[in-house]
C-alpha cells in the first residue's frame, strides 16, 4: 500500500485534485477509467454511502443496471472534500471537463495525465519486448488500481461473490483471475488458523 499512497501524495503535491480522486476511485471502486472520468454526483449517494455506476462495458450485460459499491472511509473523505472545494456543484459530472473530453472520444487527455504521473512516480509501464513476446504490453496503468481493489477486498476477506458483483464480473473465474496473492494476505490467512499443535498426554497415574 506505501506505493499507492505515494502515487496519490506525489499527485496531491503537485496540485492535480482530478487526477487525486481518480486514484482513489479506481483503488477504492475497482471502476475502469471511462466509469471514472464520466461519474456523475448523481451517481455519488452521501446519505447511504454509496458510489452506484453503470458499467460502460458491461451495460449490455447488466440491462444498464448501476452497480452499487460502498463508500470506503477514504474515499468518501475524499469525495466530500472535493465537493466543498468546488463549492455546489452546478455541473452533471465531478470532472466535466475530462468527461466531455471522453464523451466526445477525447480520452487521450486524461490517459496522458495518468501515464505522466505514473512515469514522474519512477513506475514503469510497459513490459519491453522479448522473444517470446513480439510486441510492448502495458504493465501498470489505471486499470491496474481495479486488480488493486479485488485483491484488498481478497485480503480482507470480503465474498468472492460480492467482489463479483462490485466489479461486475460475469463469473467467479474471472475474479479469481484479477486477484493477486500477497504476502499481507497470506499473513491474515494463516492467522486465524486453529491450533492444532500436538501435545503429549498426560501420564495417567495407576
Amino acid at each position: 500500500m506505501s506505493g499507492l499512497a505515494g502515487i496519490r501524495t506525489k499527485a496531491y503535491e503537485k496540485g492535480e485534485p482530478n487526477l487525486m480522486l481518480w486514484l482513489m476511485l479506481g483503488v477504492y471502486t475497482g471502476l475502469r477509467l471511462k466509469d471514472v472520468i464520466t461519474i456523475t454526483w448523481d451517481n455519488v449517494d452521501f446519505s447511504k454511502r454509496l458510489v452506484s455506476r453503470v458499467a460502460a462495458k458491461t451495460r449490455k450485460y447488466t440491462n444498464g443496471k448501476a452497480i452499487p459499491i460502498p463508500m470506503a472511509v477514504p474515499l468518501e473523505t475524499a469525495l466530500k472534500s472535493y465537493r466543498d472545494s468546488v463549492g455546489k456543484p452546478d455541473e452533471t459530472y465531478l470532472f466535466p471537463d475530462y468527461a466531455k473530453d471522453y464523451k466526445g472520444g477525447g480520452k487521450d487527455r486524461a490517459e496522458e495525465l495518468i501515464n505522466t504521473h505514473y512515469k514522474d512516480c519512477g513506475i514503469r509501464r510497459l513490459r519491453e519486448k522479448t522473444a517470446q513476446r513480439k510486441r510492448r504490453s502495458t504493465e501498470v496503468g489505471f486499470h491496474s488500481l481495479r486488480h488493486t481493489f479485488i485483491t484488498m477486498c481478497a485480503d480482507n476477506r470480503v465474498p468472492l461473490h460480492d467482489v463479483q458483483a462490485m466489479v461486475g464480473h460475469m463469473t467467479q473465474e474471472m475474479t479469481q483471475t484479477y486477484t493477486h496473492s500477497s504476502m499481507e494476505g497470506r499473513r491474515k490467512a494463516v492467522s486465524v488458523l486453529p491450533d492444532h499443535t500436538p501435545t503429549k498426554k498426560k501420564p495417567t497415574r495407576t
